[in-house]
């Protein structure tokens, strides 16, 4: 039979327990770790607060504030914007945060989606009088 350190470590980690001794240190206590052992475990890191969707996003400038006001104001997330045009949720950042221009027919179903016309969101492209 081959020798198993997680196999042994789990069998010493049962005989401590048994005695009433700390699984990880083996000095006394009445737990499964002792007081220092269970301050010295890595905790989760609690969730920030954060009041828009993409505030991490909003670190660098916005390339497109507009179609951001208009996606907080409804509520929406790229990921959900992504999902309705049949793009991913990356190509969607893009087109907020880094100034990518979307093909006209993502544009058509973004401003569709916005309940806005393609002129206020592109007014200098040569598809812009459609909607």
């Amino acid at each position: 039979m081959a020798f198993s350190a997680s196999a042994s470590m789990k069998k010493l980690r049962q005989e401590r327990r048994e005695n009433g001794l700390c699984a990880q240190c083996g000095n006394a206590s009445e737990k499964y770790l002792c007081t220092r052992c269970n301050g010295m475990r890595r905790k989760p890191e609690p969730k920030e607060f954060r009041e828009y969707p993409n505030q991490r996003k909003l670190k660098k400038q916005l390339a497109d504030r507009r179609l951001y006001e208009d996606m907080i104001a409804q509520g929406l997330r790229t990921s959900d914007i992504a999902a309705y045009c049949g793009v991913t949720q990356r190509t969607a950042e893009k087109w907020i945060f880094e100034g990518s221009v979307p093909h006209e027919e993502r544009v058509t179903k973004l401003c569709r989606l916005l309940k806005r016309d393609v002129e206020y969101y592109y007014p200098l492209y040569k598809w812009s009088s459609k909607k």
